[in-house]
C-alpha cells in the first residue's frame, strides 16, 4: 500500500511538471518529486533488514565484550552517547511533524497544480477528502522511512566510532590480549561490511533530498521573502544542516576513530611483548580505516561537508546579489 501511494504521488508530481505553464508553477511538485524519489530509495534500503540486523548484532557483541572490563567513566561516556542518539530521534520526530504539516498545507493550496485543479473541478467532497488522506499517508510514509534510515545510519556511525576509540585505548595497555582485540576489530569491520551491503549504490540517491531541496527552497525564500514563501520552503531550507551535515560529521568521526585504532596499536607496549604477539599487533596496524564511501562525493567526511556548504553559501550569495540588483 505504501509503495502504491508513493507511486501515485510520484506520478502526480510528474504530471504537474510535464503540463506546467512555467517553472514557477512546479515549485511544489518539483520538491515533492525529489522527496518521493528519495523516500522510495530509503524504503528499498530499509527492506534489506538482514544487513541492518547483522550490523547491529556485531555492534552489540563488541559493546558487551568491552563493557565487561570497562571503567566507570567509559560506561558513562557510552551511556551519554546512547542518550544523545535518543534525543536526536526526538528532534527528528518533531522536525518531521513540522515538515509534514507544511507540505500538506502547500499541496492543498497549490492552485497551479494540474492534478489539483482537475480534482477540484471533477466534483465532490469525497474526491477532495480522498486526496487529502492519500497525501497525508504518503508524506507520513516518506518522513518515517527517511528519518528512520537517517537515525539508523547515525547510530551505526557514532556507536562504531565510540567502540573503535575504546578498543584503541585498550591496545595501549600492557598485557592486553591481542587475540581478543583482533577478534573485536574484526567484528567492528564486519559491521561496516554489512552496512555497505545495506546501502549498496543507493546512498547518492538518498542524499538528493538534503543536497537539492535546500537549493530550491533557499531560492524561494530569498527571491520571494519569508512572508511569501510557502511552508515547505521554510521547513526544507535548513535540511542541509539537519540531514547532510550530521552524516558527514559522523562519517568523519568513524574515519578518525578507525585510523586512531591503528595508531594506538602502534604506540603499544612492544618491548613487553613476544614476537608472535607483535605480529598480531602488526595485523591491527595494517587494517584499513573504515569510512562511508559515496560515489561522486568521495565519501561522507568533513571535506565533503565543507565543499557542499561552500557551494550552498555561494549559491545563496548569488541569489542575494541578484535580488538586490533588481
Amino acid at each position: 500500500v505504501t509503495t502504491a501511494s508513493l507511486a501515485v504521488t510520484l506520478g502526480q508530481a510528474g504530471v504537474d511538471m510535464v503540463f506546467a505553464d512555467d517553472m514557477a508553477s512546479v515549485k511544489v511538485s518539483r520538491r515533492l518529486f525529489i522527496s518521493t524519489t528519495s523516500c522510495l530509495v530509503a524504503q528499498v534500503i530499509l527492506s534489506r533488514q538482514d544487513f541492518a540486523r547483522a550490523a547491529l548484532k556485531e555492534l552489540g557483541a563488541v559493546a558487551a565484550a568491552l563493557e565487561l572490563s570497562a571503567e566507570d567513566d567509559v560506561k558513562r561516556s557510552l551511556a551519554a552517547e546512547v542518550g544523545w542518539l535518543k534525543g536526536l530521534w526526538r528532534f527528528y520526530t518533531a522536525f518531521s511533524v513540522v515538515t509534514m504539516l507544511g507540505t500538506l498545507h502547500s499541496m492543498l493550496v497549490d492552485e497551479k497544480s494540474t492534478v489539483t485543479r482537475w480534482m477540484w473541478e471533477a466534483g465532490g467532497g469525497a474526491l477532495r477528502y480522498s486526496r487529502l488522506l492519500l497525501d497525508f499517508y504518503t508524506i507520513l510514509a516518506f518522513l518515517t522511512a527517511y528519518y528512520r534510515l537517517l537515525h539508523l545510519m547515525l547510530v551505526l556511525y557514532r556507536l562504531s566510532s565510540a567502540l573503535y576509540w575504546e578498543l584503541g585505548r585498550r591496545l595501549r595497555r600492557p598485557l592486553v590480549d591481542l587475540r581478543w582485540a583482533v577478534a573485536l576489530q574484526a567484528r567492528l569491520d564486519a559491521t561496516w561490511r554489512s552496512t555497505r551491503a545495506m546501502l549498496g549504490r543507493l546512498l547518492p540517491l538518498y542524499l538528493v533530498v538534503p543536497l537539492l531541496l535546500p537549493l530550491f527552497s533557499s531560492a524561494e525564500v530569498v527571491v520571494f521573502g519569508l512572508q511569501a514563501a510557502d511552508l515547505v520552503a521554510l521547513a526544507t531550507s535548513p535540511l542541509i544542516f539537519v540531514a547532510f551535515v550530521p552524516q558527514c560529521l559522523a562519517g568523519q568521526r568513524l574515519l578518525d576513530a578507525s585510523t586512531d585504532l591503528a595508531q594506538d596499536a602502534y604506540f603499544g607496549p612492544w618491548l613487553e611483548e613476544s614476537v608472535p604477539v607483535r605480529r598480531i599487533r602488526l595485523l591491527i596496524i595494517e587494517a584499513r580505516p573504515q569510512g562511508v564511501p559515496v560515489p561522486g562525493l568521495n565519501g561522507l567526511s568533513r571535506p565533503t561537508c565543507l565543499n557542499a556548504m561552500r557551494k550552498w553559501f555561494q549559491y545563496v550569495q548569488v541569489l542575494l546579489n541578484f535580488d538586490s540588483s533588481l
